[in-house]
């Protein structure tokens, strides 16, 4: 559905860079927040259009050489090798800054994505270990924003039903 690579060839990249060639080297961690909502909701076709959105947002800030890939039904994660701190806490913050112009552009349903990353100067890094700390500070991000990006979902939605109830209130059959 998004053209990024899938869970298997993400694990796949995560062991083939263990070794600390790559050092440093970071992982990124963005979760959708809100699709199940969506889905639920509105149906398959806007979540899909949801993650397609997410996805162009996510991939077009990285370089040839990091993997981008959609690891989960929400989830997307990156590997960036020979990147120090900086450089993905940079690629964090525009992921963030893309998403609240899309949103300041694209009323109509907003999109949230939780962040967290990490990353390893360590030349016997645990690739496994390292993504495990970006998903934990992604779930800590996610825990304080969570809620927030429900009720932004829940008032769009409201205001779709309210518009159609008002149009359908004034037509007689």
């Amino acid at each position: 559905l998004t053209g990024l690579y899938n869970r298997v060839y993400f694990e796949e990249e995560m062991r083939r860079m263990e070794g600390g060639r790559f050092a440093p080297i970071g992982i990124i961690v963005c979760d959708l927040d809100g699709l199940k909502l969506v889905n639920d909701t509105m149906g398959h076709d806007a979540g899909d259009v949801m993650l397609l959105t997410a996805a162009g947002l996510i991939k077009r800030f990285f370089r040839d050489s990091d993997v981008v890939a959609r690891i989960g039904g929400d989830e997307f994660s990156v590997i960036l090798p020979r990147s120090p701190w900086t450089v993905v806490e940079n690629a964090c913050r525009r992921i963030r800054d893309a998403v609240e112009n899309y949103n300041l552009n694209q009323p109509q349903l907003p999109l949230s994505l939780s962040i967290g990353m990490a990353v390893s100067n360590d030349a016997t890094v645990n690739m496994a270990d390292l993504f495990k700390e970006a998903d934990n500070n992604m779930y800590r991000e996610k825990l304080n924003q969570g809620q927030k990006a429900r009720r932004a979902i829940i008032q769009t939605l409201w205001r779709d039903l309210e518009k159609r109830e008002f149009v359908s209130a004034g037509q007689t059959s």
